[in-house]
Formats: structure tokens, C-alpha cells, sequence
């Protein structure tokens, strides 16, 4: 244990046996391991760390029925009081002057992180200090007695216990086909029906966690230490969307950036770049290697949700115009060149096999020299659909022109265009047009 190592005499004090608390056991385990890690790092050998539970009966309109309050005290360094006003800021460090020079090492998010948990609560945390080795550091944190400042939803338990918990804070169709392909089609509608998955490189664990409290209850969140392992991730799950900074070792965020940039694999995925600099050159060179956005720390992690929010709605705005779009021939879109290509590709693998009705994603997958899981999430991220919708799509279509310009039969078009049943044509072909063939061929006369 690092106390025991840094012969630090660790004491836990309490006044109660027993309290009744409505907390989450997982974020509050967060802040005291937040706050005793900060007390051990700052504490030198032979200080003392003291840990003290107290039920206060004093109320006021943030407790009307008293709180419990936890101190974690040291006998470390202490804090000038110059920084005490700042110390919950986001990316706030101490300057490297004389005592204070190792802590200027942190990422600045601990601590705000720690209060933001806090407050999630209905408590608060403050702190005392002084630049002085015989006071040293003092949090204290004070959390709500009872249960009347949560909403009934917040609650996961009410039956009478010791700890009692409250719910994790959080920020608040089908084809009948032959039965493979139903259950296929079924599985591809449950993966798109999956949170986007939001990759974050970023070589500070303290910065990562940070960004993952902001953007797991919206997102599926993965993560990557360095700009090497994020190519390799981005390659592997090829996520809807990449949160890099740009200074790492062996492998930045600007090499990063290019790299996926020009992987056919990942070239579509929209990357926003973390950095302390904000200068117009580094803004330039990381607009020039593909980035999609540009955040400068520090940040507010609102404004970086709203960022992440608008790429993945231009995202579908372009799903929606590539559908009105799509035609026999491809069609001009706003990306990149790399991904053009891709969906003028995939058009044209899908229009040679048209009338083959055993043609599949596996056969679609192969003609691309794609995995089926890097097929489907390449089609998904670009077109907004999972390959099978997007090859009957591309089949309706199709056989709306033939219907238009009389090139056949109801069942001549259906067979043309690779289905084997003309009833489950019809069935398909209503669903997307509001109509029956016959009706529509017929109405384009």
C-alpha cells in the first residue's frame, strides 16, 4: 500500500456507527480515491493522512435535515491561497515554483471532476489550506441527509438499510422473408439501434475519464493511450466518431489524423482535435491533415457534446441527401475524395449482382475486400444504412426507374432487379413508395 511505503500513518475517524445515506457507490468511490491520491502524493514520509465521518444536525435550504460531512486532511505541502479560489477549475495547475514543482505535472482534472461528482450528489466540497507543512490540506465534503432533495427516479431503493443507493448520475422495421435472411436483417436493426461510438486518444488517463463522464450516457465510449494505439483501435471498431489530442509521443494526433484520413477503412470517420494551442498555424495544419473540428483546452465539456452532436448530424444530413440522391450513376456529395470513391464502388458491385438474389453482404464484403463488420460499419457511417437495407435499396430504386420506363412486368422488373417472390416485392416495394408497382407504374405513364 503507498502508505505503508511512504510511511504515512493513514487514520479513519467516525463519529457514527452506523448512517443512512442515499449515494452512488461507484461515484463516490471516485472521489475518495480522487482525494486520498492526491493526499498521499502530496504528503511527504512520516506525515499523517486522517479521514473523519461527522453527522452534523445543522440545517440550512441546501440541508433542511442536516448532512453527513467527510474530511480528508494531510500534514502535506499545503496550498498557497493565491490558488485556493481556482482549485475546482477544470485544467487549473499550480505554477512550478519551489515546493510546488511536482505538482505542476497533473492534468487539472481531478479535482474538478471530483466536485462536479460531488454536486451531482446535492452536496458540496470545499477546502482549507495553507502554505504550510503543519496544517497542510483540508476537504471536506458534506452530503444531504434523507432523501428529499432527489426525484423519485433517482432512487434505486427504498427499502430500510444501512447504505441505501441512488441510480448512476447520468446526463440526462422487419422484413418476412426466408428466415436467414429475417434474422440477418433483424440483427442489423438491433447494431443500428446501438449508441454512436465515440474513440478518445489521449495520453493522460485524467483527461480521458474526464471526457468519458461527459459523453457515456449518450455515447459508447472506448479509449486509446497514444496516437499508435488509436490507429489500430479506429481500424479494429471503426467508430462513428474520433476524439484525439495532438501532443502525444511516438504517434500525435496529427499523424494520427492523416493516417485514418487516407485508410479507405477510416476515412469517413469525423476527428476533432484536443490541444493547449490555439495559434492559427496548428489550427491550420490540423484542418489540412482532414480534422473535422478543433477544440482548445481548455474546455467547457457541454461545448465539446454540442461539437460532437453537430458532426454526427451532418453526418445524417448527408445520409438523407445521399438517399434522395442516389440514382444509377453516383452522385456528387460533400466528402472526401477517398469516400466518394468508396460509395461509387459499392454502386457498382451492387448493379452488377443486381439480379442475383443470392447476392448478400458476405458476396458485397469480399467484392470490397472488407471484413462483414467493416463492411457494415463503413455502409452505416456513410449511408446511414446497414448494407442489406442499402442493397434493397439500391433494388427499389432500380426497379422504380424500369416501372417508370415500362421496361417489364411487375414480375419481369421484381426478378429483374434480384427478388425471387414478386409478393415480397410488392410488400418491399409499398413500404418505401407508398405504393403498389402497379399502381406506380401506372401512375408514371
Amino acid at each position: 500500500m503507498a502508505a505503508d511505503q511512504n510511511e504515512i500513518d493513514l487514520q479513519f475517524l467516525s463519529q457514527e456507527e452506523t448512517v443512512t445515506l442515499y449515494f452512488d457507490p461507484e461515484k463516490m468511490e471516485k472521489v475518495m480515491c480522487n482525494l486520498l491520491s492526491n493526499a498521499l502524493k502530496f504528503t511527504p514520509a512520516g506525515g499523517r493522512i486522517t479521514v473523519t465521518v461527522t453527522k452534523t444536525t445543522a440545517v440550512d435550504d441546501k440541508f433542511p435535515f442536516g448532512s453527513l460531512d467527510i474530511s480528508v486532511s494531510d500534514t502535506g505541502i499545503g496550498i498557497p491561497g493565491n490558488h485556493l479560489p481556482h482549485i475546482f477549475d477544470y485544467f487549473y495547475q499550480l505554477d512550478g515554483s519551489h515546493r510546488h514543482e511536482h505538482i505542476y505535472k497533473g492534468s487539472g482534472i481531478g479535482l474538478a471532476l471530483t466536485k462536479e461528482l460531488v454536486s451531482l450528489h446535492h452536496g458540496e466540497i470545499n477546502v482549507r489550506s495553507s502554505d504550510s507543512r503543519e496544517n497542510g490540506t483540508e476537504f471536506i465534503i458534506r452530503l444531504p441527509i434523507g432523501k428529499g432533495h432527489l426525484e423519485p427516479g433517482e432512487i434505486v431503493s427504498d427499502s430500510e438499510s444501512t447504505f441505501e443507493a441512488v441510480k448512476p448520475c447520468e446526463i440526462p422495421e422487419l422484413y418476412n422473408d426466408e428466415d436467414e435472411e429475417e434474422e440477418r436483417e433483424k440483427d442489423e436493426e438491433e447494431e443500428k439501434e446501438e449508441k454512436n461510438i465515440i474513440l478518445i486518444v489521449e495520453d493522460s488517463a485524467d483527461v480521458r475519464s474526464y471526457i468519458k463522464g461527459s459523453l457515456e450516457p449518450l455515447y459508447t465510449v472506448i479509449e486509446a493511450v497514444d496516437g499508435q494505439e488509436g490507429i489500430e483501435k479506429a481500424g479494429e471498431v471503426i467508430p462513428d466518431l474520433i476524439i484525439s489530442d495532438i501532443m502525444m509521443p511516438n504517434v500525435d494526433g496529427f499523424e494520427l489524423c492523416r493516417v485514418l484520413k487516407e485508410d479507405i477503412i477510416t476515412s469517413h470517420i469525423p476527428i476533432i482535435l484536443l490541444t493547449a494551442r490555439a495559434s492559427e498555424e496548428n489550427v491550420l495544419q490540423g484542418l489540412e491533415t482532414g480534422a473535422d473540428d478543433y477544440v482548445t483546452k481548455p474546455f467547457n465539456t457541454k461545448i465539446l457534446c454540442a461539437r460532437i452532436k453537430n458532426l454526427i448530424d451532418l453526418r445524417s444530413q448527408f445520409h438523407m441527401n445521399l438517399d434522395r440522391e442516389m440514382t444509377l450513376q453516383p452522385a456528387t456529395m460533400s466528402v472526401s475524395t477517398i469516400d466518394k470513391e468508396f460509395i461509387k464502388e459499392l454502386k457498382e458491385v451492387i448493379e452488377k449482382n443486381l439480379s442475383d438474389p443470392d447476392f448478400n453482404v458476405d458476396d458485397l464484403g469480399k467484392k470490397l475486400y472488407m471484413s462483414r463488420a467493416t463492411i457494415y460499419r463503413k455502409t452505416q457511417a456513410l449511408t446511414g444504412k446497414p448494407p442489406t437495407e442499402f442493397i434493397r435499396s439500391y433494388r427499389l430504386k432500380r426497379a422504380a426507374h424500369l416501372l417508370k420506363s415500362k421496361a417489364g412486368s411487375v414480375t419481369e422488373v421484381a426478378f429483374e432487379v434480384g427478388f425471387s417472390s414478386r409478393s415480397y416485392f410488392t410488400k418491399c416495394f409499398k413500404e418505401k413508395f407508398h405504393q403498389l408497382p402497379s399502381d406506380y407504374q401506372v401512375a408514371k405513364s
